[in-house]
């Protein structure tokens, strides 16, 4: 072969091998996840919720969800998202809000390539949020995991830093890894959230029935025996009566009685004179030989 005019070869021409399908953008996907809500794929926006699960949503749509699903108004046929997503969120108690902390490097360069998937050509690992400890970003490279008691959102690096430090630390329990990219992630975070709600029902049980024994003690405590009724109601009888007995007012201590004009010494004896206790006024008489009182004695009589 050669030299005569002829062509070489190759051995992609030789050879031939299977074509290979299209593959999916891991970038995409990554992304996807982590820059719009898993149950709308819309861009996520502030307040942004996550569930037990790790999922993160937008709060506005969960909240249009759950009242459209309660009244009734929400028609599964009509829907463009996968509701089975949700199904484990009954209320607002299955949703916590996270506590991000804003990426102060990412422009609006940055957003524009968020939303275009990086047609701009700029840095798909460019994320809006960081871990506020070591400043990683939250681009779905470096797990990440939030405290469902409040919501604080941290790096699993972070997480491990502080497991020693009592005011900064997330307990075990309350720990919720956000978008799990394995199945043994997922079954993990499955087997959390039935733990939690047990606990969480059973300490709410325990608060109820204390609560109920706390008021039967209160009650017990107010409660009194008949024997000890009927035994203080003599007393309290006597204790009335006596009480009665001793306000009672001598009639010659009174404090309203007048005093007696005649041993009054301010009291001048013309005065005194005018009054029927005088003496004078005892031995007069009217007409008829009686003793009478000053007012009725006739002086023609005397």
């Amino acid at each position: 072969m050669g030299g005569d005019g002829g062509s070489i070869p190759t051995r992609e021409e030789l050879v031939k091998t299977k074509k290979r399908g299209e593959q999916k953008d891991k970038d995409f996907n990554r992304l996807a996840r982590w820059n719009n809500c898993a149950l709308t794929q819309e861009p996520l926006k502030r307040p942004i919720v996550a569930c037990q699960l790790g999922r993160m949503y937008n709060k506005q749509t969960i909240l249009e969800f759950l009242l459209d699903s309660k009244s009734g108004n929400l028609n599964e046929d009509d829907l463009k998202f996968d509701p089975g997503i949700v199904r484990h969120i009954k209320g607002i108690k299955d949703i916590r809000e996270l506590q991000l902390t804003e990426n102060p490097s990412f422009g609006e360069a940055d957003d524009r390539s968020a939303k275009t998937d990086g047609a701009l050509g700029l840095d798909k690992s460019r994320s809006k949020w960081i871990c506020p400890m070591t400043s990683l970003e939250m681009n779905g490279h470096p797990r990440f995991v939030f405290d469902w008691s409040d919501g604080r959102v941290m790096s699993e690096r972070a997480y491990k830093m502080v497991k020693e430090d009592q005011a900064m630390a997330i307990r075990e329990a309350n720990m919720v890894l956000l978008n799990p990219k394995t199945e043994a992630d997922e079954e993990s975070m499955s087997k959390r959230m039935e733990s939690r709600k047990a606990r969480e029902k059973a300490e709410k049980k325990a608060k109820k029935e204390s609560g109920k024994k706390r008021g039967g003690e209160a009650e017990a405590d107010f409660k009194v025996p008949d024997n000890e009724k009927a035994s203080d109601e003599v007393p309290k009888k006597k204790k009335l009566k006596s009480a009665s007995n001793s306000t009672k007012v001598d009639p010659t201590k009174r404090k309203d009685k007048k005093p007696d004009v005649q041993n009054d010494p301010t009291k001048s004896e013309a005065y005194k004179s005018l009054f029927d206790s005088h003496k004078s006024a005892q031995h007069k008489g009217d007409h008829k030989g009686k003793g009478g009182f000053w007012t009725t004695f006739d002086p023609r009589y005397n």
